[in-house]
Order: structure tokens, then C-alpha cells, then sequence
């Protein structure tokens, strides 16, 4: 199995929308289920440090993300833009394989 990790910021004030934009059954996670492999999508908030949360991405394989992202660009592109007024920053952390 496939993985893969961000770390965002979020801006004061849009926490909830950004819980419904990346959630598992959020704007992001319904782009995913229109490709083949997409098994679920974790969204973590760090109790510690407010409006600082992580999400994970789950595929079968990267291969299967890739082809999702190729041929869904026009959307994922949308989404992504569309989010952008939610954080203040995001860092990619990696590509990871469940061992």
C-alpha cells in the first residue's frame, strides 16, 4: 500500500472548513474515489498546536495515484486552488509504503 503525507497550517478562523475540505468524506477525498485505488483519506489535528494538522492519502499503489491526478488535473487543479485561502502554509512530508 501507497501513502502520502502534508502538514498544513490553517488559517484562524477557517479550521472548519478546511475539516470539511480534507476529511475522508471531504472535497479531496471525493476526487480520489474517482480513481481506481483510492483507499481512504486520515485527517489528524495536533492537539498540541492549534490549526496544525497532517493528512495521509491511502492507494493501493503510486501508480494508481498518479493516474487519478493525470486524469483528473482539471479538478484536482480547482480543488487545489480553491483551498489555498484555507491555510496559511502546507509542506509536503513524503511518499511512504505501509511495510
Amino acid at each position: 500500500m501507497f501513502a502520502y503525507t502534508w502538514e498544513y497550517r490553517v488559517r484562524p478562523g477557517h479550521i472548519d472548513d478546511f475539516k470539511v475540505a480534507y476529511g475522508g468524506g471531504g472535497d479531496w477525498a471525493m476526487l480520489f474515489k474517482m480513481g481506481q485505488g483510492y483507499f481512504r483519506t486520515d485527517l489528524l489535528e495536533d492537539m498540541e498546536h492549534p490549526g496544525r494538522f497532517m493528512t495521509t492519502d491511502f492507494w493501493d499503489s503510486r501508480e494508481d495515484w498518479e493516474a487519478m491526478k493525470r486524469l483528473n488535473t482539471r479538478e484536482f487543479d480547482r480543488i487545489d486552488k480553491e483551498c489555498e485561502r484555507l491555510t496559511e502554509d502546507e509542506k509536503f512530508i513524503g511518499f511512504f509504503e505501509l511495510c
